[in-house]
């Protein structure tokens, strides 16, 4: 008889993770609270990269399941929602010139592909930005983006096409025992969802989840104090235009790539550092007032005509930055991690063969729960 698993949260983990298992022949049952992407997933800046990931290990890792979302993305043709079109980033200011060369003294010791340019070569790329003369630029040819809602539509109508069930608008209040083992999973409604093992893929909500029984294995970053790293501001401006540009672009004060729906989606690190789930409302517009006007700067020949939208993005933060994936008590697994849209099909491939063919790969111990 197939194995039931049940996968708490519909994000890019438990996406990828239910479709793994669904197409080795579990019988896999995904539960989200709301919609599937609905939080971290739909939100993020959904980046794939591993030029800034030490120490050598996560780095590997992170350089791994690059090659996994090509396999990935290859399995389904040539999906929309997977652009591998490279990074180009560059530095102005001495300080910015020496940690840019830092890096890639770093990378290309580690033999990750990255190209320094040209002002000109920069340009060709990417004619539509203002781009400084003086610069130093760098290009990292294997990075791409994904856009997090369409691919989890994608993997979760593929894993339903193999028999696994989607629950949404489930919030999740416990989990019930029997014998010590975990055996299913409570939900608001008053149902109970039984099950032979079962995997929290529920991001920045782990811990609520599990802390009964888990403890302090999953530690991660506070989401509500003042000051925390975990929520960051994203914009989509410019909605329903073509898209001015063609990769993701990481200027000194903003990030920004094609937006899933046409535009641009833009962040900005020092605004991430500021923002926070309580940001008073006239502090969060001003915030987005300068998003947009970093924007214009960046590109000063595009002008977002279409609809604009702000969201706070909640990420998961482990405490240490890595990822926490492993078993917290029988029967009860956890994948939850900052760089879920760079690692998740990777932790797919290696979770699926953890629960269903009990091999423990050692990529994996860096990352055990009983770290903590």
């Amino acid at each position: 008889m197939a194995l039931r698993i049940t996968v708490i949260g519909a994000g890019i983990c438990g996406a990828t993770l239910a479709d793994a298992l669904a197409r080795r022949g579990a019988q896999v049952t995904v539960i989200d609270q709301a919609l599937p992407a609905g939080q971290a997933t739909g939100g993020s800046f959904a980046w794939i990269n591993s030029n800034n990931k030490p120490p050598r290990h996560y780095h590997d890792l992170s350089v791994r399941a690059m090659a996994e979302w090509r396999q990935l993305a290859a399995s389904f043709g040539a999906p929309d929602w997977y652009t591998a079109t490279g990074a180009l980033t560059w530095a102005v200011t001495d300080r910015g010139r020496a940690a840019l060369a830092e890096k890639v003294a770093r990378l290309r010791d580690w033999e990750y592909p990255v190209e320094e340019l040209t002002a000109s070569a920069a340009a060709a790329l990417e004619p539509a930005l203002r781009l400084p003369a003086d610069a130093s630029f760098v290009f990292f040819p294997a990075e791409a983006y994904t856009h997090g809602p369409a691919v989890v539509d994608a993997l979760l109508t593929r894993a339903q096409a193999h028999g696994a069930q989607v629950l949404t608008h489930e919030p999740v209040t416990g989990l019930t025992t029997v014998g010590g083992r975990v055996s299913g999973v409570r939900l608001a409604s008053g149902r109970t969802v039984p099950g032979d093992l079962h995997v929290c893929c529920a991001g920045w909500r782990t811990p609520d989840l599990v802390e009964e029984l888990a403890g302090g294995q999953v530690s991660l970053v506070p989401v509500d104090t003042v000051g925390s790293k975990a929520p960051c501001l994203i914009a989509d401006l410019g909605l329903g235009q073509p898209a001015p540009i063609r990769r993701v672009i990481l200027a000194p004060d903003i990030t920004a790539r094609p937006g899933g729906d046409g535009g641009v989606r833009v962040e900005a690190p020092d605004l991430t550092d500021r923002i926070h789930r309580h940001t008073p409302d006239a502090e969060r517009a001003a915030m987005s007032a300068d998003l947009v006007a970093r924007t214009q700067r960046l590109l000063p020949d595009w002008e977002p005509r279409g609809s604009r939208q702000f969201q706070v993005c909640v990420r998961p933060l482990p405490v240490d930055g890595h990822p926490i994936v492993g078993w917290l008590a029988s029967g009860l697994y956890v994948v939850v991690t900052h760089s879920g849209i760079t690692l998740a099909p990777l932790l797919a491939r290696l979770v699926c063969r953890e629960l269903l063919d009990d091999h423990l790969d050692p990529v994996l111990t860096p990352y055990r729960p009983d770290r903590f």
